[in-house]
């Protein structure tokens, strides 16, 4: 009984400790549509989805969704090397591949999936993984479950990573150096082409996180090296943003891929994705490759929005920064009352003295709802 009792205590003195903080969270329930959430009955314009391009309520992408779904029905049954491997997913992967230019690719069950299990495949005991300060929090479990020497580098600085490298890379057999494309709480991009560079320098290998970026930057290709994704960089990245579906990737060369395939576990072990999500990956990433209108319109709204906000972005996330916790929920809560929805974003997700709205674009946001919610977070503030 003890234990029992002493477990209990523990849980609920972590619990009373968030409170006091501001940091207690709850689910809320929420029915969705496009840019429109509804709350308890409520419609709100919503600022807090990642469906960058409003892919995931496209006609044409539903329609082949239902499709598969109907010849195949909702689950896949197994993993990918039992009997979940369907056909749908050599087209996925080689469309992937082909996009991003690099040998290989391979789909997980999610972006958080694919991290975990890229980072634990590769290394080991003898190796260095160096993360940039603000990198994901899937990017920090996967390197803290492995047992390799972790050393941080203040956020995307370059001279603070070559200093890094000259102090700690020659003792260790292999380093991964991790950072992402554009960083999901403050938008802001990383230098991952001089990255590269220096990378390549310390015969480091460089691991880019594109969740954010696919869709989004650079005509909506993400990260990109041009021809060819050089030897030493691996990209990983979400099908459930800008793509609208659900599921992850790893993009490398084949022999990467063909160590993935044997040793990592979130992919040996977890069923793999049921067709109709990997057929409505597949043409929505068709979508975003042939119809450059559709990211034009996402660029036209980020333009608009920093106009509205005052604040400069080259994604389409925009954080409007507080010190306080508090500070952060009372203008959220001000914004739901003018029928916006933007969450307040805390610590430990954000540095602390730094919570925030968060606000993610989508090329289906009308520009009305831009323009006003701007308009009523700064009156609010002013």
């Amino acid at each position: 009984m003890s234990n029992s009792s002493d477990l209990k205590d523990k849980i609920n003195e972590v619990i009373q400790s968030l409170k006091v903080k501001n940091q207690y969270r709850t689910l809320t329930k929420i029915s969705s549509h496009g840019p429109t959430i509804s709350i308890d009955g409520k419609s709100y314009v919503s600022f807090a989805s990642n469906d960058y391009l409003g892919l995931s309520i496209d006609k044409e992408v539903i329609q082949q969704a239902q499709k598969i779904f109907l010849d195949f029905g909702i689950g896949s049954g197994s993993s990918r090397l039992v009997s979940g491997n369907h056909n749908l997913y050599e087209e996925l992967e080689s469309s992937i591949a082909n996009f991003k230019n690099s040998e290989g690719c391979l789909v997980f069950g999610s972006g958080y999936l694919a991290n975990l299990g890229l980072i634990q495949s590769l290394m080991g005991s003898d190796d260095l993984i160096l993360l940039d300060r603000l990198s994901h929090n899937s990017l920090f479990s996967a390197a803290k479950l492995t047992k390799s020497t972790l050393k941080i580098f203040e956020h995307n600085s370059l001279t603070s990573l070559s200093n890094r490298l000259e102090k700690y890379r020659k003792n260790y057999r292999n380093c991964l150096v991790v950072t992402e494309s554009v960083f999901s709480m403050d938008g802001d991009l990383s230098p991952y082409d001089h990255l590269q560079e220096i990378c390549r320098q310390y015969n480091a290998t460089l691991m880019i996180d594109d969740a954010h970026g696919l869709g989004v930057i650079n005509n909506g290709k993400g990260a990109s090296f041009g021809q060819a994704l050089p030897s030493n960089v691996i990209l990983t990245g979400t099908l459930s943003k800008a793509i609208g579906s659900y599921g992850g990737y790893v993009c490398a060369n084949t022999s990467v891929i063909d160590l993935l395939t044997n040793k990592a576990n979130t992919l040996i072990y977890s069923t793999s994705l049921p067709p109709f999500v990997i057929a409505a990956a597949n043409l929505s990433l068709k979508k975003i490759r042939e119809n450059v209108a559709i990211v034009k319109t996402l660029s036209e709204k980020i333009d608009l929005f920093k106009q509205s906000i005052g604040i400069d972005s080259d994604s389409a996330i925009f954080p409007f920064k507080f010190n306080d916790e508090q500070d952060a929920i009372n203008a959220s809560d001000h914004l739901k009352e003018y029928g916006f929805f933007v969450p307040a974003i805390r610590p430990p997700t954000v540095p602390k003295n730094s919570s925030r709205l968060r606000f993610s674009l989508s090329a289906i946001h009308d520009d009305h709802s831009l323009k006003r919610c701007a308009e009523v977070l700064l009156d609010y503030v002013s």
